[in-house]
């Protein structure tokens, strides 16, 4: 997974909602159309992965291996930390999984990371 940020941006710490998929999590109502299960399983979540980062999409630098939690399967799931960036400086950040809980695909929820822009001041010279 590749995010682009636009801009170089000054990273903290993250979290994770790795891949979740409840049963019957759409079940409000008990009728057989909402009792659906839905595609995929929690052992498709991402468990190992190394997530590198870059300035300029060409030259990368590695962040580091990760092991993430395996999601609950619950509706109630809340996501987990996920790796400090240490104020690392980074426009792009790429997530490549090394394998998974087991399952026949790989994915995540969602992958938040905590972030401030990065300012510079500049002057501008008039020059008459």
């Amino acid at each position: 997974i590749l995010y682009d940020f636009g801009n170089t941006y000054k990273l903290f710490n993250s979290t994770v909602w790795n891949f979740n998929t409840p049963l019957r999590v759409n079940s409000y109502d008990s009728k057989e159309y909402s009792k659906t299960v839905l595609p995929g399983r929690p052992e498709d979540g991402m468990q190992d992965v190394v997530i590198d980062l870059s300035n300029d999409g060409k030259t990368w630098t590695e962040l580091g291996r990760f092991t993430l939690k395996m999601a609950p399967g619950s509706s109630f799931y809340e996501g987990d930390k996920g790796p400090d960036f240490n104020e690392a400086k980074a426009r792009y950040v790429l997530i490549t999984a090394l394998n998974n809980y087991g399952g026949s695909c790989y994915g995540l929820s969602e992958f938040i990371i905590n972030a401030e822009p990065i300012s510079t001041s500049t002057q501008d010279i008039v020059t008459s």
